[in-house]
């Protein structure tokens, strides 16, 4: 098993994993190789979006579900990312999805 890294990620990239595979017969399958999907635990650091290109932030992490075709993508133990947010969002709970 492998640790995907995905580095930065945004909302956009987040919306578009779900367009990477189609639901039939119960499932979630891969639209390149017709592989079911799975799905593992994503640790995301939160990252103070005006510190950038530095990672640097307050030290939170969120976890999300992130969806993997295990043909295409291998066999994934978990993936970590970050997420950059604006510094006055610290403040506010339901800013993005992924700072919840």
């Amino acid at each position: 098993m492998t640790v995907k890294h995905l580095g930065q990620i945004t909302d956009e990239i987040i919306d578009n994993w779900a367009e990477q595979y189609e639901q039939r017969d119960g499932g979630f399958y891969c639209k390149k190789c017709g592989g079911q999907i799975r799905q593992v635990t994503c640790y995301v650091s939160i990252h103070i979006k005006e510190f950038e290109p530095k990672c640097a932030g307050p030290g939170k992490v969120a976890r999300i579900k992130f969806p993997f075709c295990p043909k295409c993508d291998g066999d994934i133990e978990y993936a970590t990312a970050c997420y950059h947010i604006p510094l006055w969002a610290q403040a506010r709970p339901c800013v993005a999805l992924i700072t919840g």
